[in-house]
């Protein structure tokens, strides 16, 4: 019995009835190999499908990939790219919002304060105080000057210190004097409290007394807490010293002043 040839029945493209015929005709035929080929055959022709199906030839599909390849790292590049503008257009942005709120501060330094509410001038007070330094004093050893010009009812500086009521700053005054500690620092708040800027208080307290003031002293309440702030009465040069009116209560040992002032009443009141 003649065997089929594996290479004829390649070149013949034997179908399975075919395969199945030959059989039955008595030929030998070796069945591994002839799976083989129509495996192989039915791969090659679901390939053609495929590169037919896409409309390309079989030497175009480095080519596709090559192409796909530059396709993704374009798609990269651009979100690459879009990050980039991105980052600089937040950076722009925050620089731009900078610029505006530095261009704010500048509007409302320009507008006159005394137009904002008491609350929001003690806020920027705050924020953006006025120079102000210690230096001798031609009325008493040393005093509080101003470092920049002041324009009226500009808030120049906070009193502040230890916040006591009244029973305890009359003792302490007592104990003070006991001491011969000369100067004592103390404001009244209210009825019940007075503020102690002796031994814990700011510059404020080196203000001294003036018959014919530059500043005087106001209460206010910010978010619901008392303040007391000094503010200026007039316009004041870079330079001139601060004072204002202590308002003593009459006492029976007044004590001396030496503002120099025209108006002076030689004594503190």
């Amino acid at each position: 019995m003649d065997q089929l040839s594996v290479n004829n029945l390649s070149s013949k493209h034997m179908t399975m009835n075919q395969l199945l015929i030959a059989m039955g005709r008595g030929h030998k035929v070796d069945i591994g190999k002839i799976s083989k080929i129509l495996e192989s055959q039915k791969n090659s022709k679901h390939n053609r499908k495929v590169q037919q199906s896409r409309g390309l030839p079989d030497q175009d599909i480095e080519s596709l990939e090559r192409n796909e390849l530059r396709a993704r790292k374009r798609v990269l590049e651009s979100k690459q790219h879009l990050q980039q503008i991105n980052q600089m257009s937040q950076a722009q942005q925050q620089m731009a919002e900078m610029s505006a709120t530095q261009l704010n501060s500048q509007n409302v330094n320009k507008v006159n304060k005394i137009n904002l509410p008491l609350a929001m001038q003690y806020r920027s007070s705050i924020q953006m105080p006025p120079k102000v330094e210690v230096g001798p004093s031609k009325i008493h050893r040393i005093g509080l000057f101003t470092l920049e010009d002041l324009k009226p009812l500009d808030i120049v500086i906070e009193y502040v210190g230890e916040i006591i009521r009244h029973e305890v700053a009359d003792l302490r005054e007592k104990r003070y004097i006991e001491k011969g500690i000369g100067d004592c620092y103390m404001f009244t708040l209210d009825d019940q409290h007075i503020i102690d800027a002796t031994f814990f208080g700011g510059k404020a307290r080196y203000l001294n007394h003036s018959c014919d003031a530059n500043c005087s002293a106001k209460i206010i309440t910010v978010d619901n807490q008392k303040h007391i702030v000094i503010r200026a009465k007039k316009h004041i040069s870079a330079g001139q010293e601060l004072t204002y009116n202590y308002n003593f209560d009459q006492e029976e040992d007044q004590m001396s002043c030496l503002c120099g002032a025209k108006n002076c009443q030689g004594y503190l009141a």
